[in-house]
């Protein structure tokens, strides 16, 4: 990620941090400079790897939220198998949990 203007920018509707004033995801251009506590999108893992995904965040003290993707309406008509968890930290710890879930999930995309 690259800074703008010496600050990285935040789009609150996606949750990303980035470089320029238009989210590279929604094209949002209602961006502002990031804060250490903004949630920040980390990683989508399938419901099998998303508990590794929680153990390492809690294990390493990185404060966390988790989403599930579906909703457990939709979950439970298509079956858990399906389902998708999105996992945001703080910004502060962001770069951390990226090392970390890089280390275990080598050239997948995190961030």
């Amino acid at each position: 990620v690259v800074k703008h203007g010496g600050q990285y920018m935040y789009c609150e509707k996606c949750k990303l941090c980035f470089e320029d004033t238009l989210c590279p995801v929604c094209g949002n251009r209602k961006v502002r400079q990031i804060d250490e506590k903004d949630l920040c999108f980390l990683v989508k893992k399938d419901q099998l790897w998303s508990g590794l995904v929680a153990d390492v965040l809690k294990k390493n003290q990185i404060p966390f939220i988790a989403q599930n993707e579906l909703g457990a309406g939709l979950t439970a008509k298509i079956g858990l198998c399906s389902e998708r968890s999105l996992f945001y930290v703080p910004y502060e710890y962001l770069q951390r949990a990226t090392d970390l879930l890089g280390e275990i999930f080598p050239g997948d995309s995190i961030q």
